[in-house]
């Protein structure tokens, strides 16, 4: 049977460099063991310590005795082995060197070196000191010129194509000529355990999707190499595979047990297998007495800089003077510059035949593969190669890789390809308007009632305010950067409460709204304490329903419910969560009063959403269009509309959502404009909608700085640009006869009164994917006549236009931007061979960038 590709797995190969836990890059694939490579470095699972070590002369010297210790056993153990130490410029493996030669000084130890491949000499320079300070007998191995042509399609087999880090290992072990009779101590983990190698102070307050683990953990950004829609996709795959990989550890050791078990598992843990083939490897790092004891260490103590170095002056104060890689690059004198040998010219043409060869016979490769991948160089600006060639050059060897995996599984994949499969946005048409800091409010607003009136139509569009009231707790990464904790006895945050702009423009205005209401903070324990919280947002204009956010919920009602990891992806846990969180809401609304509406908080990519929502007695579904997923919205129900859509069992009420060329966007009130809005209302009217739904959160009227991975931003104080727009808004709503405020409940009630012809306005009809430009082109002898119209439904302003001409693939001919949207080129030259398209550009007049570009090819008459 043909198998799917699992891009989750890919897109973390790609930014992580190997696949998150123990995922397969084929779907389907066992992964109840770990990879089917047997790897040597156990899964381990670090708990919180009760009470750390917070006195830094005890841990520092705590560290030395339990690691000179564990040397000391492990040779015991091995003391019919002759000890080697593959020794390289840094900490790690000088730490286990010195400290044989401190526990055993009798013991013969060799220390073995290479080159690593990575653009100089440290290693060999800095461990040359190391051999020296310590009298050790010192190898050193250069790399062969063509290792990586040699060994990397053998050490890809091998390694089941779980990650290309170590291919230079294969040269290098070879060339030793160790035997059986060998063991290597791998300074595996130390950088991780007393280094704190992409961990940081306070990791365990930041929420297992935050942008700041996505940024830190990854080791490729590999937008230079992959086409832009395809890099976009990947990286929301990655983040989201992060995100529940990091989910699956107590956050206190979230960061450390994430790179053991991962960075180890299927990266250095290859290195480690490639070794015992030739040798015995021990990994005094990994031991558990060590491991308990990083846990124990207060990380302000853990990871300071000065630890491993204290650590190390306690083994060998001599050899932890010397420099080191790790050392400041003041420190680090001596070395020399060397070329990268996988990265010569020779090994990425090497790297291109492969990569173009997989092209010619199998097209894109399920859209890894295109145009931009095969021409690699136009990317690259020589002005900062590096390290950006390095970066480059590294996300080659990935496509390298996958090119390899792809030709050994191409007879068992079903047809897929990256995009469609991953319900990828294509981003490649951008627009220039960005939301403008100041706008005149008055003069959108006279100009868009003008234009209502003037559609002479009688039609009434609902136009619901949905809140988000995220009442999160304060360790949640997002609660803790968008909130204030505040009002309300610190229940709730002071983006609401008595005095707050939610309570100031829409409660005591009372303008209807529905407010999603979390049921799940750890901070709304004690039910009276959340009763008060839902009475001050229930009030007799105003609709409550459930808000469920899938990181967001306590550990003690995870506990409760019996939830795993993965809990959402189980309709039943799903169902069950809901349930508790509706029972919550219902048991402290007066009269015993049931609620209709759920939102999801980035559950609404789960296939079981739909039905758990239903079994859950929920009949109206806000989900849709959750940022989450942003496009997924057009596969999870075969009827989707800009407004309320009537299934067999749920109304949905998407965040309604507009496109401009191919890029979706949702209507939310912080990134929104009051023209996007007023223009948005008044298409609702032309077309006939339902209704318009507006997403905002308790946060909205915040100043923001830097954004967050779902785009909620740093909320500092209150911004009076946000309340004036906002004020704008409602009174724009209400000078126009054609529309009115309501919950989406009373929505949902209007529409289905009305007649069944009008009750939904289904996706087909409303053409939310409308030709934003039309290029056409006609043939008058040996000219080509050009024209390009624009769609003054949904773009409006004053455009220039530009075209080129394309033959067979090339641009040989440019017109450049004028008010004309028409041109003529000169074709004499070309006969009905040649392939000819022309690509017409349009910019608003003013901006640098064009906002839309559309091609039409042309077919030449034969001539006779």
């Amino acid at each position: 049977m043909n198998k799917q590709i699992n891009w989750e797995a890919w897109a973390s190969y790609f930014f992580f460099g190997y696949p998150l836990g123990n995922a397969r890059y084929l779907k389907g694939d066992d992964i109840t063991k770990p990879a089917s490579l047997n790897l040597p470095v156990e899964r381990v699972q670090l708990k919180p310590v009760a009470q750390s070590i917070s006195n830094y002369e005890y841990a520092t010297q705590q560290a030395a005795d339990v690691f000179l210790h564990v040397l000391e056993a492990q040779l015991q153990q091995r003391d019919k082995f002759n000890p080697v130490v593959f020794l390289s410029g840094g900490w790690d493996s000088r730490a286990i060197l010195a400290g044989i030669r401190k526990v055993a000084p009798h013991r013969n130890v060799e220390a073995y070196t290479t080159t690593y491949d990575g653009g100089n000499n440290k290693e060999q320079v800095f461990a040359s000191q190391v051999t020296n300070c310590l009298d050790v007998s010192h190898t050193i191995l250069e790399l062969s010129d063509n290792y990586y042509q040699g060994f990397s399609e053998q050490a890809l087999k091998e390694s089941n194509f779980s990650t290309n880090m170590h291919i230079w290992m294969h040269d290098f072990l070879s060339k030793t000529q160790l035997t059986k009779n060998h063991v290597n101590f791998d300074g595996y983990a130390g950088d991780l355990i007393f280094r704190g190698m992409k961990q940081g102070i306070g990791d365990y307050l930041l929420s297992p999707d935050s942008d700041e683990f996505f940024r830190r953990f990854r080791v490729q950004i590999p937008s230079t190499v992959l086409s832009k829609p395809v890099y976009n996709t990947l990286e929301k795959l990655a983040r989201k595979a992060l995100a529940d990989e990091l989910a699956k550890y107590p956050s206190e050791t979230r960061a450390l047990n994430f790179l053991l078990n991962n960075r180890g598992a299927r990266a250095v843990g290859y290195s480690i297998a490639a070794q015992r083939k030739y040798i015995e490897v021990e990994l005094p790092f990994m031991n558990k007495l060590l491991l308990q004891l990083a846990t124990a260490i207060d990380p302000e103590i853990r990871l300071h800089p000065d630890f491993y170095p204290d650590i190390l002056k306690k083994i060998n104060t001599k050899v932890a003077a010397l420099p080191s890689t790790n050392s400041p690059e003041s420190k680090q004198k001596g070395w020399n510059s060397k070329p990268i040998i996988k990265h010569s010219h020779s090994s990425v043409n090497f790297m291109l035949r492969e990569i173009s060869g997989l092209a010619k016979d199998s097209g894109n490769a399920a859209g890894i593969v295109d145009w931009f991948t095969l021409d690699p160089e136009k990317p690259v600006n020589k002005k900062r190669e590096q390290p950006f060639l390095r970066r480059h050059n590294q996300t080659l060897e990935s496509v390298y890789l996958y090119t390899k995996w792809y030709r050994h599984n191409q007879n068992q994949l079903a047809n897929c390809n990256v995009l469609s499969d991953s319900f990828a946005i294509n981003k490649n048409i951008t627009t220039s308007q960005k939301q403008a800091f100041k706008e005149n409010f008055d003069e959108i607003k006279a100009k868009y009632i003008s234009k209502i009136k003037a559609l002479e139509s009688s039609h009434k569009l609902h136009f619901n305010l949905s809140v988000d009231v995220e009442a999160f707790s304060i360790s949640d990464y997002y609660a803790s950067q968008t909130a204030h904790e505040n009002e309300v006895d610190r229940l709730i945050f002071g983006d609401f409460g008595e005095g707050s702009v939610l309570e100031a423009e829409l409660l005591s205005k009372q303008i209807p709204c529905t407010y999603f209401i979390e049921s799940y903070s750890p901070l709304l324990k004690n039910n009276d304490e959340f009763a008060r919280v839902v009475s001050f947002f229930d009030r007799q204009h105003t609709e409550i329903g459930l808000h469920c956010h899938a990181f967001s919920i306590d550990d003690d009602i995870k506990k409760s419910l019996n939830l795993s990891h993965e809990w959402y992806r189980n309709k039943k846990k799903l169902t069950e969560v809901m349930c508790w969180g509706k029972q919550r809401i219902e048991s402290v609304l007066p009269f015993s009063s049931s609620i209709a509406a759920f939102r999801s908080g980035r559950l609404d990519i789960y296939p079981s959403m739909e039905l758990s929502v239903k079994d859950a007695g929920f009949s109206i579904d806000s989900s849709l269009m959750d940022s989450a997923e942003e496009n997924y919205f057009e596969a999870r129900s075969a009827l989707v509309g800009n407004g309320v859509v009537d299934s067999a069992y749920l109304a949905e009420v998407p965040l309604t959502s507009y496109r401009i060329g191919d890029k979706v966007r949702g209507l939310n009130f912080n990134s929104t404009t009051l023209e996007q809005v007023c223009h948005l209302i008044y298409l609702g009217i032309k077309f006939k909608l339902p209704c318009l739904t507006m997403l905002l959160h308790s946060w909205s009227f915040g100043k923001g700085g830097q954004s967050s991975l779902l785009g909620k931003n740093i909320q500092t104080e209150l911004d009076e640009h946000l309340i004036e727009k906002f004020r704008h808004l409602v009174s724009f709503v209400e000078q126009v006869a054609n529309t009115q405020f309501s919950t989406i409940s009373e929505t949902v009630e209007a529409t289905e009164l009305q007649p069944e012809s009008e009750r939904c306005q289904l996706a087909e009809r409303l053409n939310l994917k409308p030709e934003l430009i039309i290029v056409s082109c006609k043939i008058e002898e040996s000219s080509l006549m050009a024209i390009t119209r624009v769609n003054q439904d949904h773009l409006e302003g004053d455009f220039l236009y530009a075209f080129y001409l394309l033959v067979n693939g090339e641009v040989v001919d440019k017109h450049l931007y004028k008010a004309e949207n028409t041109t003529r080129f000169d074709i004499s030259t070309y006969d009905c061979r040649a392939e000819i398209a022309v690509r017409g550009f349009i910019k608003r007049d003013g901006d640098r960038k064009p906002l839309i570009a559309r091609s039409v090819n042309v077919n030449l008459p034969t001539r006779t």
